[in-house]
Formats: C-alpha cells, sequence, structure tokens
C-alpha cells in the first residue's frame, strides 16, 4: 500500500467521517455527503466542498494507486488499507441535470461484530456451524449490502481449527485484516484488470496450494464456475455473494457459472452440481429498528445432490429486534 496515498485520504476533508468508528460507509451523491452510523443509522453529513475540488480529490487518488479515471474508464475501484473507494465519473453520472462524480466508501475492520448476527440463534445453531467446519462442508453467504456477510464470513475463519491452510483470495483487503497466527494464511489480492491475477485465475492457482480451505471475499460474475470446479475437486470454500434469498440462489449461481464460455451448458447437470457442491447456504438480512442497523441470519439450509434442500434454521420472530 502507497503510504502516502493513504495519509493523503485519511487527512482529508473526509477525516472527521472517516476516523469516526461508528461510522460504516460514505456516500457522496454529485451534491451532498451522507454517512450511514451503526447507531445513528444513515445520516446528513455537514460537508460542503466545491464539485470542482471533489473532482481534483478523486482524480489525485485515482493518479496516487495508478488506475485510471476518465472517459473511457469511467469506474474508480480502490483499496486505500481498510477503506475501499467506489466513484463513478462525470461522464456518466448527472445531479439535477449537471455532470457531477459521486462515490461511495466502505469502512473495513480488523476484527469481527457477528454480536446482533447470532444474538437470535439457539445454541445447536452454532454447533451446526463448527461440525460444519470440521467436516468441510462448503459455504455460501448472501444477502444484500450492509448485511454482515464479511463479518460472519471473519467468524468462521475465526473457528477454524488451529494450523488450518487458508488461500483467502480478496478484492478489498477487507480480510486481510484479520489475523490469526494459529493459522497458516496466504492473502491474494485480486486485479480485475490482469488477466493472471483476476479472481478466476487466483482460484485456479490456489489448487496449487492444496489449502483447506478457499476463502472468496465476494464472487460477481463468471468466476463462480472456477470456484464451483474447485469445490467439486474436493477444495472446500466459503465465499459471499449477493442474493435476495435462498429460493433464488442456486439460479443466481447458475447464472454466474454460465457467464463463463467454458462452463458446462447443460443445465440439469450444471444445477445437480450446484447442490452437490454448496452444502450450506445461508442468507442474511438487515433491518432498521428505531434508528439502528440490525443484521440477522434470516435462514440457513443444506443443499443436496438429488436437488433437494433442507432448512436448517428460519428466523420468523422480528420483533424480537
Amino acid at each position: 500500500m502507497n503510504n502516502n496515498l493513504f495519509d493523503f485520504f485519511y487527512n482529508s476533508f473526509l477525516n472527521p467521517l472517516l476516523s469516526n468508528k461508528d461510522i460504516t460507509d460514505i456516500y457522496y451523491n454529485g451534491e451532498n455527503f451522507f454517512y450511514q452510523s451503526n447507531t445513528k443509522g444513515r445520516k446528513k453529513a455537514d460537508i460542503k466542498v466545491s464539485s470542482e475540488y471533489i473532482y481534483d480529490f478523486i482524480r489525485q487518488i485515482a493518479n496516487m494507486s495508478e488506475k485510471l479515471f476518465s472517459i473511457s474508464n469511467p469506474i474508480l475501484d480502490v483499496s486505500i488499507k481498510n477503506f475501499r473507494l467506489n466513484a463513478v465519473h462525470n461522464s456518466i453520472c448527472r445531479k439535477s441535470y449537471e455532470k457531477t462524480i459521486s462515490f461511495a466508501i466502505r469502512k473495513a475492520t480488523n476484527s469481527y461484530n457477528v454480536s446482533s448476527i447470532l444474538k437470535f440463534l439457539p445454541k445447536d445453531i452454532l454447533d451446526y456451524f463448527k461440525n460444519s467446519l470440521l467436516l468441510k462442508k462448503s459455504i455460501v453467504i448472501c444477502g444484500n449490502t450492509g448485511s454482515g456477510k464479511t463479518e460472519l464470513q471473519k467468524y468462521f475463519i475465526s473457528l477454524m481449527k488451529h494450523n488450518s491452510r487458508l488461500i483467502v483470495i480478496d478484492n478489498v483487503e477487507e480480510l486481510s485484516l484479520l489475523q490469526r497466527t494459529n493459522l497458516d494464511i496466504t492473502f491474494w489480492q485480486v486485479d480485475e484488470n490482469n488477466n493472471h491475477i483476476d479472481l478466476k485465475g487466483l482460484i485456479a492457482n490456489s489448487l496449487r496450494f492444496n489449502p483447506d480451505w478457499t476463502i472468496i471475499a465476494e464472487s460477481r460474475g463468471k468466476e463462480m464456475n472456477a470456484i464451483l470446479g474447485s469445490v467439486l475437486t474436493g477444495h472446500p470454500i466459503i465465499l459471499t455473494m449477493h442474493a435476495t434469498n435462498l429460493n433464488l440462489l442456486p439460479s443466481r449461481i447458475m447464472q454466474m457459472v454460465l457467464q463463463d464460455e467454458s462452463s458446462i451448458h447443460n443445465t440439469d447437470i450444471l444445477e445437480k452440481n450446484i447442490f452437490e457442491a454448496f452444502n450450506v447456504v445461508i442468507h442474511l438480512n438487515v433491518k432498521r429498528v428505531n434508528g439502528k442497523v440490525v443484521r440477522y441470519i434470516d435462514e440457513i439450509r443444506e443443499l443436496y445432490p438429488n436437488k433437494t434442500f433442507a432448512t436448517i434454521y428460519k428466523y420468523k420472530e422480528m420483533k424480537q429486534i
């Protein structure tokens, strides 16, 4: 990491928000700043800077991170230590019919907080998680943005038995912040602009290291075919992805696999492989109650090769939150 970049970013006009431990996300919509707080919910920030200043600020970040941010490359996605910044160029972004840029910042932590996520689970479900890890069952964690997918993934890593070998493939550097000295962990960062170190390539390469687990920070597209192949060859994974609910999850995974031209196109076989590979699937949800963000496990299922499933857990009593 370029320390000059971090210093420039962290000590900027955004410092009051970046340094606030209660704030998890910061947004600029082209005109105003908002932030997401664990205790206060979404609030408007009292920051006043010109659009020209914002553009120069983001362009400087792009230059210092050696990435393009222009009409031909209108999306900037960069990790700055424990922060991830995604910006959209003014060639495609508008606010009140005027050209502008927008950006979002996600803050990662070097710990995990799953207290609310696990709060309503009975003890036998916690035991189920531990047993699933002992049996090396592959786990898919899905949900919307901000539902706690990465936090639950960190929790599972914390349950790994001593000296387990993990290959962690991360495009945000968030999981690399979680250090455990009793595990054999190697961290690889994705660069989607390089075919040799994109997510698909790193997943294929991970097999040569014979890991006990491959941890995928987030799967978004055709790399799911490499993930599926890895699991079917006996290398379990724990990955996160976006999915509205568990009913749609298998078809969502299938759509991602089929984006890879080298994938199996027989959908019956592909669906069977998906049910065989991804043993445990978990859906997370997030609600705001009295201004406070509450994350929780909505449903847990086991998938079976005959394309059936068993519901292990289903949260029903929202009023308990």
